[in-house]
């Protein structure tokens, strides 16, 4: 029998190696369903959950844990990683770099007494837990990817010619959602990204 205390044997463990030469030696394997940290956390987390992918543990090299991130934020659904409670706040810092207003989630010791969601945009969220003395207990992190439609192309495009103009971040936002017809408080956080990531727009 292979146990274990810390979710599902088989996910993001080394427990498939022994699943893998058990049936190579023709032993039957046998599943009993149990605690997922990735399933409870798709239930409770409020994210999209009808497409996402799990990636386990992101690199701990700064580096390449960068570039896995942009690639969570291209991927049309939630990405949902495991990770370091030491650590965290390392992979937060890259998704609000490269986009601070993706949606995310963090979700701490699930199914356990001080259970706890974490939900808004990356800069909101890396605030939350980048304050904090200590982070304890298990962790897992969902990352929405950024699908834009073609309004929304429309909006950035205006707003990042705007913005490199030197107009004021919220007037950008208003004229933009006046012509175009968009939300003026999306056009807003859109516009915020955008000076975030190096336009030189005021606030």
């Amino acid at each position: 029998a292979l146990i274990t205390d810390a979710g599902t044997p088989c996910i993001s463990d080394p427990g498939y190696a022994l699943v893998r030469d058990a049936r190579l030696a023709g032993v039957e394997v046998v599943p009993i369903p149990g605690a997922s940290a990735l399933l409870a956390f798709l239930a409770g987390a409020g994210l999209p959950s009808d497409r996402f992918q799990f990636v386990g543990f992101p690199p701990r090299k700064g580096g390449q844990r960068r570039t896995d991130v942009e690639a969570w934020l291209r991927y049309p659904g939630t990405t949902v990683s495991y990770e370091s409670p030491k650590r965290i706040v390392a992979l937060l810092e890259d998704v609000a770099a490269v986009n601070p207003m993706a949606r995310v989630c963090v979700g701490r010791e699930l199914t356990k007494k001080f259970e706890e969601f974490v939900v808004g945009s990356a800069k909101e969220v890396l605030a939350a837990l980048g304050s904090r003395e200590q982070i304890k207990g298990e962790i897992v992190l969902g990352v929405v990817g950024e699908v834009r439609d073609a309004a929304q192309d429309d909006v950035v495009a205006w707003l990042d010619g705007l913005l490199a103009a030197g107009v004021r971040t919220k007037d950008a936002a208003s004229l933009v959602a006046e012509r175009l017809g968009y939300p003026r408080r999306d056009a807003y956080q859109l516009a915020l990204s955008l000076r975030e990531n190096g336009r030189e727009g005021r606030d």
